[in-house]
């Protein structure tokens, strides 16, 4: 949630002693309840290396930047039951998120950027943010300095433990923080790989039924969060 009354701020754009707080809502749908954390302002570099390994031609170039007021921020991304429901309730066509694996507490796959601005002016519209603030997506700043927590490396390690006995091949060690398509899988993700295979197959390619991958959705809160208490800041989906 982001602030919207200048007067309810702080000198520095800190806020009272806390960290975390809860907000139940009684939508359209049922009740929903929000958990976030609150991320302090601050300055950090954004960007990477280009000599990192696994870095990305869009990553972009290092600059610092400062964050100058503090935010709060859900500390898991929205789950399946709750972007279902408001799916159900607000257009005839919608993809259950759970419909792979049956768990609704996993992350919904199928969002677009429209249809996420729609949802947060519908919680806009219903006026359950505490007076003075808004929902609102994290600007890409916000963002990466929440996930990075105050780590500089290309991944976070709340812990400070690195385990080193992952199945990435970039980094061993992070299994202990994500779900990544190494070390997912699921039966209805099989179906699914399977299925891929045939119509591959009918295409004349011949692929094996072990080409395909077998990735899974997982339900949040199953790694470990970062150092500010973010679940799923990396992976999953």
């Amino acid at each position: 949630m982001s602030q919207q009354n200048d007067s309810l701020w702080a000198e520095d754009g800190s806020r009272p002693a806390g960290t975390t707080s809860e907000l139940s809502a009684q939508l359209d749908f049922g009740e929903v309840r929000f958990v976030f954390s609150w991320i302090s302002p601050g300055e950090f570099t954004m960007g990477s290396p280009e000599s990192e390994e696994g870095r990305g031609d869009d990553e972009g170039f290092q600059h610092n930047v400062k964050i100058t007021r503090g935010f709060w921020l859900m500390v898991t991304p929205i789950i399946a039951s709750v972007w279902n429901a408001y799916q159900k309730k607000s257009t005839k066509w919608w993809w259950d998120a759970d419909l792979l694996d049956g768990d609704k507490s996993c992350l919904p796959f199928h969002c677009s950027w429209n249809g996420v601005h729609q949802f947060i002016s519908f919680l806009n519209q219903r006026k359950i943010a505490p007076e003075g603030w808004e929902f609102a997506l994290p600007t890409e700043a916000q963002w990466e300095y929440a996930c990075r927590a105050g780590t500089k490396g290309a991944r976070y390690y709340a812990s400070g433990k690195k385990k080193g006995d992952g199945l990435s091949s970039i980094d061993p060690n992070l299994d202990s923080i994500a779900w990544y398509k190494d070390n997912s899988e699921s039966d209805a993700a099989k179906a699914l790989k399977a299925f891929a295979a045939v119509v591959r197959a009918l295409a004349g390619r011949g692929i094996s039924l072990r080409d395909a991958p077998e990735p899974k959705l997982h339900s949040v809160r199953e790694k470990e969060p970062n150092a500010w208490g973010l679940y799923d800041a990396l992976g999953n989906v």
